[in-house]
């Protein structure tokens, strides 16, 4: 368990480097692009730059490689586009993570493929932004089936996750955090692009009229 960590340490295996439309996140554009103004961070800890992604120098892990068609304008026009989209695939990885890092050339590709105005998908390390692994209920315990956990926004409200979390036989009303604790055995899902596009429903949001 533990080991894990250490020999993914001693001995880091490369990320995905092929085609990614995948945004490297920091925690203030995560609260600005993907939950949206009107959902501000509920302790109330230091805060953070506001920056919309992070610096290149900052990001740790996967670099993100950005597919850029046109030569000219549109070259300035992708860097500075505006990511308000109504839906957001956002993965949530640490480092050490085998699975995430298998997992990341799956969403990489899926990302090329469905990337729209109104689509976009996204990555968070949860071992820079513990907070937030805390917040959406997902556990950096090795042991656990957590990582990576894929969480789909619309309109910066979570409509749908994988793994899915358990559901309380009672209709009780609980956290996702005491919900993630509670669950002892937490079932591994199959992390194939077909699992994603049709638990996220990603060929119907592509169809979807955008203005």
């Amino acid at each position: 368990m533990v080991s894990t960590k250490v020999l993914s340490t001693i001995f880091p295996q490369p990320w995905y480097r092929g085609p990614t439309k995948i945004y490297e996140l920091n925690e203030a554009a995560f609260r600005d692009q993907v939950l949206g103004p009107a959902k501000p961070k509920p302790s109330s800890s230091s805060t953070t730059t506001s920056t919309s992604t992070m610096p290149i120098d900052e990001i740790k892990g996967p670099r993100i490689t950005e597919i850029v068609e046109d030569d000219n304008d549109d070259k300035e026009k992708k860097k500075k586009l505006d990511l308000n989209a109504k839906y957001w695939v956002v993965m949530l990885y640490a480092n050490w993570s085998v699975a995430c890092l298998n997992f990341e050339a799956v969403l990489g590709k899926l990302s090329v493929k469905y990337d729209m105005p109104h689509l976009k998908f996204g990555q968070i390390d949860i071992d820079i932004y513990p907070d937030l692994a805390e917040e959406f209920g997902v556990s950096k315990d090795p042991a656990s089936f957590d990582l990576p956990t894929l969480l789909l926004f619309q309109q910066g409200k979570e409509i749908r996750r994988l793994p899915e979390l358990t559901v309380n036989k009672k209709g009780e009303n609980t956290s996702k955090t005491t919900a993630a604790k509670d669950t002892i055995t937490r079932l591994g899902w199959s992390k194939q692009p077909s699992t994603v596009i049709n638990t996220f429903q990603l060929e119907k949001i592509a169809n979807e009229k955008f203005n």
